[in-house]
């Protein structure tokens, strides 16, 4: 769910002439624009996680040129949302001459994002972040002026960084004895973002849950099958981290992989025979006995 730590007040329009750059009688149709908004989410023509399609509901904050959210026209809770597949097209009716800056932002209600619109900032909970449900999208655009009516294009983007897990060998595994169950990582991310700097804070080691080994998916890289997918809130530049990648079949196996990189929307394959190696058995006949004998005498 997605709702401000502020509560959202349907305020008058007198709230927002107080707030407002000008002395326009906002009731007067003469002086309010019409602005469309063009929203859209990136769109992608196969079928595989990240593309886009589980971000069904939109919410979005209007600021006026102090920053602060005009609660009247923004919407920023679960009954006030809007729907999005992909694009949306929002009017709004904003005072001619103002300025005013928005965030957007786009997920399914099965979240692991809060989202203060009021403050501007993001709370992550990436323990979770390993289903397709969990997939988001932001954009802060920002301030321009209202110099009649206009219509802009903003598209979304997500905050964090996609990092896949793939392996080619699943049926040689089983065919050696390893029914792959679940699989997680641990790995040190942020809980935090600024939405308007995209600064990211509150760097923290978190272990995410395990969880089942995805089916019906296509991994980035030909050749592999997923055997993980996880989310990571990470900066905008691209940065390096030390993943702990496990998976288990009633017993752990653990793996580290070391400065791995990883970049704000941007995909972490990680891939190879990951679940068997080659093992060389050499068989020799010993022809030496090992000693003393046994004997085993029989009376005449």
């Amino acid at each position: 769910m997605k709702k401000s730590l502020f509560a959202v007040a349907a305020l008058s329009a007198m709230f927002i002439s107080s707030c407002s750059e000008s002395d326009f009688d906002v009731n007067d149709p003469k002086n309010l624009s019409e602005v469309t908004i063009y929203v859209e989410t990136p769109e992608f023509v196969s079928r595989a996680y990240g593309d886009g399609t589980s971000a069904t509901d939109l919410y979005y904050g209007v600021y006026d040129a102090q920053g602060n959210l005009v609660s009247a026209i923004s919407k920023v809770d679960d009954d006030n949302k809007e729907e999005i597949n992909i694009s949306k097209t929002l009017n709004l009716s904003l005072v001619t001459g103002n300025t005013y800056s928005m965030i957007l932002w786009a997920d399914n209600a099965d979240d692991v994002c809060e989202v203060d619109f009021e403050n501007k900032v993001m709370t992550f909970n990436p323990v979770k972040a390993n289903l397709e449900a969990y997939d988001a999208f932001y954009a802060y655009e920002a301030p321009f002026k209202v110099e009649g009516n206009m219509s802009k294009t903003i598209k979304l983007y997500r905050p964090f960084a996609q990092v896949n897990v793939g392996t080619n060998d699943i049926e040689l595994a089983k065919a050696a004895g390893l029914e792959l169950v679940n699989s997680q990582i641990k790995v040190k991310t942020y809980g935090k973002m600024d939405l308007v700097t995209g600064d990211v804070s509150e760097e923290a080691e978190y272990t995410y849950a395990y969880n089942a080994i995805p089916e019906g998916e296509t991994f980035p890289v030909d050749g592999y099958d997923y055997i993980s997918m996880n989310y990571l809130l990470v900066a905008a530049d691209k940065a390096t981290v030390d993943i702990e990648f496990s998976y288990n079949d009633g017993g752990n196996y653990v793996f580290d992989y070391t400065f791995v990189p990883v970049q704000r929307n941007y995909r972490t394959n990680i891939f190879g025979s990951i679940l068997t190696s080659d093992v060389e058995v050499k068989v020799v006949i010993e022809p030496a006995f090992n000693e003393p004998d046994y004997n085993y005498p029989v009376a005449e």
